[in-house]
């Protein structure tokens, strides 16, 4: 009797208090450490993505808040390309479900990409965007297939991890083009804003959010691969700026050509007055 008191006066005092400070402790180093490997992975698994070597300056990530913060992610040209990236992104924010880490599907609410830089760069008869689309499409062709003769074993395993992500956006982004044809200048042209909504729902999931209000009940989470849904970011903000420098272009040819009548309607009045004008 007198242990058991002894033991209750020795949690109640300063033996619990040590506990919970050592409990906290782990937590945030445990907590700390996720940012660094999470900077890990991206830099490791981002190559054999994109074909390219991939940097990122820093990542923050809470658990408990379900937040995180990728600083400075940039991804270089593909080879035989001249400038040093064809995408830099200052910050990433992502939002999630902190629980559903520990789950088979992490729901992820909001990924939010603020003023990402994409140089645009004119090669012999292709653009390094061109070339990065090309790249990610034989990267989730791999993808698929590879989840495909890994899906029993995933099955009896449990399965893999996967995502579900309600809303990309991508915002006030640039485009810098870079040619011979420019001197050597980036000439910026405006990236459309792009918005994403939800990347690895199933018919059915979506059915289940417009039905709530009907008590139904949602089916289970399925998700997507991060591969996939990272290729689906990629080459939505890459598709938008291959439009974008389209537009442009036939944009700038209108103006030349406008340009040009205007001169020429100039010439003509010019000679016309020379003469004394119409008789």
């Amino acid at each position: 009797m007198a242990k058991k008191f002894h033991l209750l006066r020795w949690l109640f005092g300063g033996g619990l208090v040590t506990v919970i400070v050592v409990v906290v402790i782990v937590l945030l180093v445990v907590n700390a450490s996720l940012g660094t490997i999470v900077r890990k992975a991206v830099t490791t698994f981002g190559p054999k993505l994109t074909g390219t070597d991939v940097q990122v300056e820093k990542v923050r990530l809470s658990l408990l808040r379900g937040d995180l913060k990728v600083t400075n992610l940039v991804i270089g040209n593909p080879e035989g390309y001249n400038t040093p990236s064809i995408l830099e992104i200052g910050e990433l924010h992502v939002k999630m479900e902190p629980l559903t880490v520990f789950k088979d599907v992490i729901h992820v609410k909001l990924v939010d990409i603020q003023s990402p830089q994409v140089t645009y760069e004119v090669g012999l008869g292709n653009s390094n965007v061109s070339t990065l689309l090309d790249q990610l499409s034989g990267a989730e062709k791999a993808e698929e297939e590879a989840a495909k003769e890994e899906s029993k074993a995933e099955d009896e395993a449990g399965g893999g991890k996967r995502v579900v992500i309600d809303q990309v956006n991508v915002v006030d982004g640039s485009i810098h083009l870079a040619a011979k044809i420019t001197g050597g200048h980036a000439l910026p042209v405006p990236l459309p804003t792009i918005t994403l909504k939800d990347l690895g729902k199933t018919k059915e999931e979506k059915q289940a959010e417009k039905a709530a209000a009907e008590e139904a009940a949602p089916p289970k989470a399925e998700g997507t691969s991060v591969v996939a849904a990272t290729c689906e970011v990629l080459k939505s903000i890459f598709s938008s700026t291959a439009k974008a420098v389209a537009s442009s272009a036939s944009d700038a040819a209108g103006a030349v050509v406008d340009g040009a009548k205007n001169a020429a309607g100039a010439a003509v009045d010019g000679v016309k007055n020379l003469f004394g004008g119409d008789k």
